[in-house]
């Protein structure tokens, strides 16, 4: 039997004054007892106001003997340092900012100001540019203050050596500018015994000061990174004139004991490399980078204006690298090129393969821009430890050939143990012959840079092949597919004979077109679980169907939404599957986990 008036319940019923009384009745026990809870809950809430009110003046009363035996008080003077050390942001938007480390130190108490002052590492990063409050404002006393405060950073710094960075500001033409950051620059000079990397965007506030910069005060300077515009001054018919940079840091790259030199241009003009006065021979990473390149505005008919090829320059100036380690190099056209040319120079004469330049510490090299200069460069270098390599013809500067590639693979494929190619027409033989000439690899990446994808779709390369191709009947688009996936597939008991292509990679990463089932990707996921070799920490597939099942996977009350997939996560493999129009950097992973991969961090031509 259901409660009173149940049947009426749902209904537009009106009830009598009998049933009204009914009704009154049977709420009253209820009403009583909401009553006696509402002046229960005024009674606790007394007790609980009076209660907070008791651990106020608690906590009043031994706020001093909390304080005098706090954690942080008790820390050693030693931990104290490294927590202000590791607090100093990587990459700082001002360093003048008070609430940011190392200025905020100075403002909590006087024991950490004190330890903040008394530490002349924690003022050892100096960043210069001018702040867009003084911009905005010019006020003299501003600009005053803010001079001031660079030269107490600087004398915090004690004798300690200097990592320096010069940022042009964000509007450079500001009058305020003109007068704040050759000060500042100034400021900066006068330490320059006590350089030890210095960073900066060339600009007129700032050539100014470093052309006369005394060579032998740079003895400490190890790294040098320099962000220009054209680096060389040019009347070429039909091209403007450009004012040239480089010889105005002449001094700076004469340092004598320089091991680390960026240069970043806009692809316009440079000068003879081998021909800088730069200490070659001592170098152990190099970078001479075209900002521009990956930029969608970048013209792929910009060539260099000289009569001789690039990488005959380039040729000249790793001949000089006995120490070098790391290189990383952009490749671009000159006005003798052609989008034809392969394996000719300039003059149309064929190659001089005895002209072999070896570079014998080069352990990681890095190739982007005109793929008949890169072509050019690694048929004729030798590289007998190199264990890393990054290949990037630009789709639209030059056509492409595999040979000179596959053939370097097929020569010191045996050591590489990470490799990054992009190769758009990349045929599955070609494809077969490089994983086969590197069993070793431990990191693959098929495509286009992840920065490419997530900044700027790259040229299509379907679009690219029939363009520049002899043939009438272009290759198609290197698509990867179960094939190619299967072939690194470790196969413990292959039945029909297939091995491993490269049995110890741990990260895989695939940017070019995939066409690859569920299937596959689990039978490489599940082998790799099962095999002896070192664990599996990536597997990234791009560019993949807009059905296929794991796209955009992402994690769900700690656990991925595909239970496929569940086991793999747990074990710590970072997986990332999208499409065309998604980009997912890190599905399974926080962006404060360390960086997974091998490769090296050649820089940005980026601030």
């Amino acid at each position: 039997m259901g409660p009173p008036f149940a049947q009426f319940t749902g209904t537009n019923h009106i009830p009598t004054e009998e049933e009204l009384a009914e009704i009154k009745k049977l709420l009253l026990p209820d009403d009583s007892r909401l009553a006696a809870i509402e002046i229960e809950l005024e009674d606790l809430a007394q007790t609980v106001e009076k209660l907070k009110k008791e651990k106020s003046a608690i906590l009043q009363k031994t706020r001093h003997l909390r304080a005098l035996s706090s954690l942080t008080r008790r820390l050693p003077t030693p931990i104290m340092e490294a927590i202000f050390i590791y607090s100093i942001p990587v990459d700082p938007i001002s360093p003048i900012s008070v609430g940011d480390p190392p200025l905020v130190f100075l403002r909590v108490c006087r024991a950490w100001r004190n330890m903040a002052l008394e530490m002349p590492r924690l003022w050892s990063s100096f960043r210069v540019s001018v702040p867009l409050q003084l911009i905005e404002e010019e006020n003299p006393t501003k600009v005053a203050s803010f001079q001031s405060e660079l030269s107490r950073w600087l004398d915090r710094s004690g004798s300690v050596p200097l990592e320096v960075e010069i940022r042009q500001p964000q509007f450079p033409e500001a009058a305020v500018v003109a007068t704040v950051l050759p000060q500042a620059c100034s400021l900066v000079a006068e330490n320059s015994h006590r350089w030890e990397s210095l960073d900066f965007e060339h600009y007129s506030a700032t050539w100014q000061v470093f052309e006369d910069i005394d060579v032998d005060s740079l003895a400490a300077l190890k790294s040098l990174r320099i962000m220009a515009g054209a680096l060389w001054s040019t009347g070429w018919p039909g091209y403007k004139t450009y004012s040239g940079t480089i010889l105005f840091l002449y001094n700076l790259l004469k340092a004598p004991n320089l091991a680390r030199l960026q240069i970043w241009h806009d692809g316009r003009t440079i000068p003879k490399l081998s021909e800088l006065p730069v200490h070659f021979g001592k170098l152990t990473s190099l970078t001479l980078g075209c900002h521009e390149l990956s930029s969608p505005s970048y013209s792929a008919e910009l060539c260099i204006e000289f009569h001789e090829p690039m990488y005959i320059f380039i040729l000249e100036m790793l001949q000089q690298c006995h120490s070098l380690q790391e290189c990383k190099l952009s490749v671009l056209l000159h006005v003798g090129d052609s989008h034809w040319q392969s394996d000719q120079s300039s003059d149309g004469s064929t190659l001089d393969m005895s002209r072999t330049v070896s570079v014998p510490s080069l352990k990681s090299l890095y190739l982007e821009g005109s793929s008949t200069q890169m072509e050019m460069v690694i048929q004729n270098i030798d590289t007998p430890v190199l264990h890393e390599l990054h290949y990037y013809p630009h789709y639209k500067m030059s056509r492409h050939s595999y040979w000179p590639i596959v053939n370097f693979l097929r020569i010191h494929g045996q050591q590489i143990q990470t490799l990054h190619i992009d190769l758009p027409a990349l045929s599955d033989s070609d494809f077969f012959e490089c994983m086969h000439s590197c069993p070793n690899l431990k990191q693959l990446q098929l495509g286009p840079t992840a920065q490419m994808l997530r900044d700027s779709a790259p040229e299509s390369p379907p679009l690219y092949i029939p363009l520049y191709r002899r043939t009438t009947d272009p290759t198609p688009a290197f698509i990867f597919t179960d094939e190619h996936l299967k072939a690194l597939t470790p196969n413990e008991d292959p039945v029909d004979g297939s091995k491993c292509l490269c049995p110890h990679i741990e990260i895989l990463r695939s940017h070019v077109k995939s066409r690859v089932s569920p299937t596959s990707v689990l039978a490489f996921l599940n082998a790799k679980a099962r095999s002896q070799k070192p664990g599996l920490k990536e597997l990234t597939i791009r560019q993949l169907p807009t059905d296929f099942p794991y796209v955009n996977v992402h994690m769900h009350a700690g656990k991925p939404i595909h239970e496929d997939l569940e086991k793999f996560v747990e074990a710590g493999v970072n997986l990332i599957f999208d499409t065309p129009g998604c980009f997912v950097p890190t599905p399974f992973h926080g962006a404060t986990l360390p960086k997974i991969g091998y490769e090296t961090d050649f820089g940005s031509g980026y601030m």
